[in-house]
């Protein structure tokens, strides 16, 4: 059996996500820290799917990367301009409402405000920003005062109310707010909701990172061999690094893919020097 038929022996299906123990081990952590997801366990296995024929069909056919090997086929040129004009905004433009707010991650929750943003007197289009109240503690008026902040980036916007606990003279991101209001507010506010909101963004990047390793590896074990699977397994990682900065390390994933084929090698070869061992003891026990 050849190299790399070995190679794709290793295949152990992490993209499967139902089979995925350890997968659904840590994902069920989540939930039991109250993570409230956007996407449900079926939506991702289609996310993970669909990364899989858009880097093997659509946007890295074989046809390309057999081009780029030397192997020339005309018509292949037919087809360039297509494939280059097919970037990330085309990617995320095809994935339903569920598989897009996985991957942009933006800050959320149940409140959000929209309003103009205008640029030269012009209205350029629309922002979007999340809610959250945040409630004075011991007051049996139940009073609050209002936190909004960029879906996005979770800049802070400047209020009122929102000046006497924190010091706008740069950019305040959500995550600093609720450092500040932890560390000297807590006897004083109930925010919950930013805890929330916090909780949900940081537990989405985790997912996301996630959903998109197991989609690489489908990308991998899915082509028709280990040189085009690294190829497209890099040039997707580079996109999505670029687009969102996931952080995803190319190198990290090419040896760890190595690394399981030389364990599952380095087994094969224990077995067979064991069998081997057991055959000549057996024949000297004969003789």
């Amino acid at each position: 059996m050849s190299e790399e038929a070995n190679l794709y022996k290793t295949d152990d299906r992490k993209y499967v996500l139902r089979r995925n123990c350890s997968f659904l081990k840590w994902y069920n952590s989540l939930l039991n820290g109250h993570y409230e997801p956007t996407i449900s366990l079926s939506d991702m296995q289609e996310l993970i799917d669909y990364i899989n024929y858009w880097c093997t069909r659509i946007k890295y056919p074989d046809r390309d990367l057999d081009y780029n090997d030397g192997i020339r086929n005309p018509r292949f040129k037919d087809v360039e301009p297509l494939s280059g004009a097919l970037t990330m905004k085309q990617f995320l433009y095809r994935l339903n409402y569920e598989e897009l707010c996985l991957m942009e991650c933006k800050y959320r929750n149940p409140g959000y405000y929209l309003h103009n943003v205008y640029i030269k007197r012009k209205r350029a289009g629309l922002n979007h920003e999340i809610m959250m109240n945040i409630y004075y503690l011991n007051d049996k008026e139940n009073s609050h005062f209002v936190v909004k902040a960029d879906e996005s980036t979770g800049i802070v916007i400047p209020s009122e109310e929102l000046s006497k606990y924190v010091n706008f003279d740069k950019d305040v991101y959500l995550d600093d707010l609720l450092m500040t209001f932890s560390d000297l507010y807590c006897d004083e506010l109930d925010f919950s909701e930013l805890v929330r909101t916090i909780y949900n963004h940081n537990c989405d990047l985790e997912l996301r990172k996630h959903i998109l390793e197991v989609a690489i590896l489908k990308v991998f074990y899915s082509s028709s061999s280990y040189k085009k699977g690294f190829t497209r397994a890099k040039k997707f990682i580079d996109e999505v690094n670029e687009q969102f900065g996931v952080d995803i390390s190319f190198e990290e994933f090419k040896k760890a893919t190595i690394k399981n084929y030389c364990s599952e090698e380095e087994e094969e070869n224990k077995k067979d020097s064991f069998i081997h061992c057991r055959k000549r003891m057996l024949e000297g026990e004969r003789k």
